[in-house]
C-alpha cells in the first residue's frame, strides 16, 4: 500500500492520517449506517475470489466507492487471505447524477461551503473498520482517473492491475467510457467486473452491450467453460448472457474467469450477469 500511495497520491501524502491529526469525523456527522451495499454484504465471498485474482502483494481498482463498505469488504477479503493486496479507491465523493436529484440522506450533511461530506464519511468508515492501512483514495472523476492510472502505468511506475470493479456514473454514455478505459488499464488475464446491470439502470446496460458489441468475440471467454467449477453457484438466483447464445441463460455460471485474455463480467445484488459474444 505504501509504494501505491507514494506513487498515485506523492510521496508521504497520507489522507487517512491528515483526517486522523484533524480531529477525525466532524461532531455534526453521525457514522453513516443506513446505506446498504449489496456488495460488502452479500458478495464477501465474490471479493475474496477476486483478491485471490488480483494476487499477493498487488492492487485492485474500484471506480465508485461512496461511504466506503466496498472498500471494506475488499480490505477485509486481503486480511483473510493474507496477502497484501490494497485497494485505490478512486471516487469524487461529490455523489452521482442520482444522488444530486434526490439530495437527502443519499449526500449526507452538508459543509458550510454546501458541498457533499461525502469524502469525510468514507474516510471514517474505512478508518473505523481498521481498513486504512490497505486504502488508498484518490478523488477524481472514474475517467480522469483511469486516464492517470494508465500514465503511470506507461511510465513503468505501476503495474497494469489485475481486477478492476466498476461503480461509477451508472449513466450513458459515461459508463460505456469508463469501461473502455478501464479495458486499455486492465492486465492480461484480469477481471473488469461492475454491478446494476438490470432494469432500472438502462445507461449502465446502454453502456455494457455497446462495449462488447464492439469488441472481437474472441475478446470474451465463454463462461459456461468454467461451471462445474465455481465454487458459489448456489448464490446465482438469475443468470443472463447477452449475445448470441440466449440458450445458456438459464444456467449457473461460474464467477471466476481465468484465462490469457481480459474478461468481462457483471455482477448485480444477488444476480449474476456474464456478457459473452
Amino acid at each position: 500500500m505504501e509504494k501505491l500511495a507514494d506513487v498515485v497520491l506523492g510521496a508521504g501524502v497520507r489522507p487517512f492520517d491528515a483526517f486522523a491529526r484533524a480531529g477525525g469525523l466532524p461532531r455534526d456527522m453521525a457514522p453513516f449506517s443506513s446505506y446498504y451495499s449489496y456488495f460488502a454484504n452479500d458478495h464477501a465471498d465474490l471479493a475474496r475470489v477476486l483478491v485471490e485474482h488480483a494476487g499477493r502483494d498487488s492492487y485492485v481498482v474500484e471506480l465508485g466507492s461512496f461511504v466506503g463498505k466496498s472498500a471494506i469488504a475488499w480490505a477485509q477479503a486481503s486480511k483473510a487471505l493474507g496477502y497484501n493486496t490494497a485497494l485505490l479507491a478512486i471516487d469524487t465523493w461529490l455523489g452521482d447524477l442520482g444522488m444530486l436529484q434526490t439530495k437527502g440522506i443519499m449526500l449526507g450533511p452538508r459543509s458550510r461551503r454546501g458541498d457533499p461530506r461525502l469524502y469525510e464519511q468514507f474516510l471514517h468508515n474505512v478508518a473505523s473498520a481498521g481498513a486504512s492501512t490497505s486504502v488508498v483514495p484518490l478523488r477524481a472523476t472514474a475517467i480522469i482517473g483511469l486516464k492517470y492510472l494508465l500514465s503511470l502505468i506507461d511510465k513503468g511506475a505501476l503495474e497494469r492491475p489485475m481486477v478492476i470493479f466498476l461503480d461509477a456514473a451508472h449513466e450513458y454514455p459515461e459508463t460505456e467510457l469508463e469501461a473502455r478505459l478501464a479495458w486499455e488499464v486492465l492486465a492480461p488475464g484480469g477481471i473488469l467486473i461492475g454491478d446494476d446491470f438490470d432494469q432500472w439502470w438502462p445507461g449502465v446496460q446502454q453502456s455494457v452491450i455497446e462495449l462488447v458489441a464492439a469488441k472481437n468475440a474472441s475478446a470474451f471467454q465463454p463462461p459456461t467453460l468454467f461451471a462445474a467449477t465455481w465454487p458459489f453457484a448456489h448464490q446465482c438466483m438469475r443468470v443472463k448472457l447477452v449475445g448470441d447464445r440466449p440458450n445458456v441463460s438459464a444456467r449457473s455460471l461460474p464467477l471466476l474467469l481465468k484465462y490469457s485474455v481480459p474478461a468481462l463480467l457483471y455482477c448485480i445484488y444477488n444476480n449474476l450477469v456474464y456478457v459473452n459474444l
